[in-house]
Formats: C-alpha cells, sequence, structure tokens
C-alpha cells in the first residue's frame, strides 16, 4: 500500500513537473512572440500617411484620416478600408483631394488592395497598395498605364447596386486583360466600393 501511495506521489510530481515546464515554455514564447510584434509591427495608418505625403508632395499636417467619409455596404466583400482628407494648406481648410484604400474582392489571389484618388467626384489617379497576383498575367491589369484608363471616371455613373463584380462585367471593362478576368474583377470591385462610399457620404451631406 505504502509502495502504490509512493508510486502515485512520484506520478503526481512528474505531471506537475510536466505542467510547470509547459507553462514556461508557453510564457517564453509568448515572450518571443511579443517582442518580435513590437519591432516588426508597422501601423497601416502611418505607412498610408507617408505614401501619400510623398505621392503629393504635402506635409502630414495637410493630411487627416475621416472615418464618417468610409461608408460600405453591408454584406460586401469588397469594401473601402480608409479614407484619407489632402487639403491644399496646413490650416485645412480647402479640400485638394480624397484618397481611399479599398479592398476589391474576387481576385486570382482572393483581393487586391487599391488607392484611389478622388476630386470633385471623379477619379484622379488610380496606383496598387498591395497585392499577390501572379505575374505576367493578373500583373497586367495592375500596371500603371492601365490603371490610368480609371482616370476621369465620376463616381456619381458608376453603378453600385452590385460593390464585386462578376466575370462578364469584368470582361467588358476597360481595364480587362485577357486571361485575367480575376484581377479585373477585383479592381472593378475595389472602384465600386470607392463609388458606393463617396456617393453615399456625398447624399447625406447634401
Amino acid at each position: 500500500m505504502a509502495e502504490m501511495k509512493k508510486a502515485m506521489n512520484e506520478s503526481t510530481k512528474d505531471v506537475l513537473k510536466c505542467i510547470i515546464v509547459l507553462t514556461a515554455i508557453a510564457l517564453v514564447a509568448g515572450l518571443l512572440l511579443g517582442t518580435v510584434n513590437y519591432f516588426t509591427y508597422v501601423d497601416s495608418d502611418s505607412a498610408m500617411l507617408k505614401k501619400i505625403s510623398e505621392t503629393y508632395g504635402v506635409s502630414d499636417s495637410q493630411i487627416e484620416k475621416s472615418e464618417e467619409r468610409v461608408i460600405n455596404k453591408s454584406g460586401e466583400k469588397s469594401f473601402v478600408e480608409s479614407c484619407f482628407i489632402v487639403y491644399e494648406t496646413p490650416a485645412k481648410g480647402k479640400i485638394k483631394t480624397l484618397v481611399y484604400l479599398a479592398t476589391g474582392s474576387g481576385a486570382y489571389s482572393g483581393t487586391v488592395q487599391i488607392l484611389f484618388s478622388v476630386t470633385d467626384g471623379v477619379v484622379d489617379s488610380v496606383s496598387v497598395y498591395s497585392h499577390s497576383e501572379t505575374s505576367g498575367i493578373g500583373s497586367k491589369v495592375l500596371s500603371e498605364d492601365n490603371l490610368l484608363k480609371f482616370k476621369g471616371i465620376n463616381l456619381a455613373d458608376v453603378d453600385t447596386t452590385q460593390i464585386t463584380v462578376g466575370g462578364s462585367e469584368a470582361k467588358a471593362s476597360e481595364i480587362y486583360v485577357s486571361g485575367a478576368t480575376k484581377t479585373t474583377k477585383g479592381v472593378l470591385s475595389a472602384l465600386k466600393a470607392v463609388a458606393y462610399s463617396y456617393n453615399q457620404f456625398a447624399n447625406k451631406e447634401a
């Protein structure tokens, strides 16, 4: 009986040791992960401010993030992530342009992130923020020259009945590249998300 109790005590000690060791490992792993995240974390807003500042040659004091201008259609996978107002001067009186970061779904890799500059409801410029599309195929849709075809589009004329577009609509688009229907869908969906967000805010302010 005594031997059995001794064996049970030894077994309990072994279990406790295992628990202590595993807890210590978990704590160390958590600390290491936290340290890595701390030194590698990139603030998306700061990255956007830097990009906008460089693109338009303005100071950070001329840029303001606008939460109220981010209006997305419920149930859609394509959406505006953020909107930044670029002012003519640091006094923040007259608006120079609006810069939207939009995510378009339906792309080959899943989504594409596109930056749209909008002035008085018209698209000024379009550029890629991030993507994982296939080089030589989807990347043709995302080329600077191809995306320039969006310049001059009046967002009031964009049909936003459905934000995420289908294949037939993508193939009818001016930016369509043969063999890259999905990438085209992603970009068009991002445009529609921006149009919806801009038009909804404009209608609310009218």
